[in-house]
């Protein structure tokens, strides 16, 4: 499965020539993503789910200061769709993104006061996407699998600035 964070993005992603592969391991499960050559994720002691956004994404923190992007234009896009990665200011985000509506989008272009590309229309309403991230990220990368993860992760309690009520450690490792 993949899409723009993830998923849609294909295109971007492919597109850099070079790729790598990496996995992410919390104690709820592995996840495995394809990242732009140009891409390094935190590595540390100190990592953990920062924030969760159900049906939007979650965030990993990256407190060590490592920058995860060197190139942040090869990636720049205005759509997370599901299940790609994306990257702002150094957060490093795994959008979850629930399939959107024709109503939703509407709503969203009126308040914005932005259309949506027809074809992006058809990929939020396929495969969804996180508008609350439109604008603000570059894509860095895709899921290749652990959506389950993903999910369970993003189901977790969270207090009201939607950090999780419980710590999620994790881990990275490259392949």
């Amino acid at each position: 499965m993949r899409l723009c964070l993830f998923c849609a993005g294909i295109a971007l992603i492919t597109a850099c020539n070079r790729e790598q592969t990496a996995s992410i391991h919390t104690e709820l499960g592995s996840m495995t993503v394809r990242l732009r050559a140009d891409i390094h994720l935190p590595t540390g002691d100190s990592l953990e789910i920062e924030q969760v956004a159900q049906d939007e994404f979650i965030r990993l923190n990256n407190y060590n200061g490592t920058p995860s992007v060197r190139n942040t234009e090869a990636g720049k896009t205005e759509w997370p769709l599901s299940e790609t990665l994306a990257e702002s200011g150094g957060a490093i985000f795994i959008v979850q993104g629930s399939k959107q509506t024709d109503t939703s989008l509407d709503r969203w272009e009126q308040i914005n006061k932005r259309k949506i590309d027809p074809r992006v229309r058809e990929q939020f309403k396929q495969k969804g996407g996180s508008l609350a991230l439109e604008g603000r990220c570059n894509i860095i990368g895709e899921l290749i699998s652990g959506t389950e993860v993903l999910n369970r992760i993003a189901a977790l309690p969270t207090e009201n600035t939607g950090h999780p009520l419980r710590r999620v450690r994790y881990s990275v490792s490259s392949k």
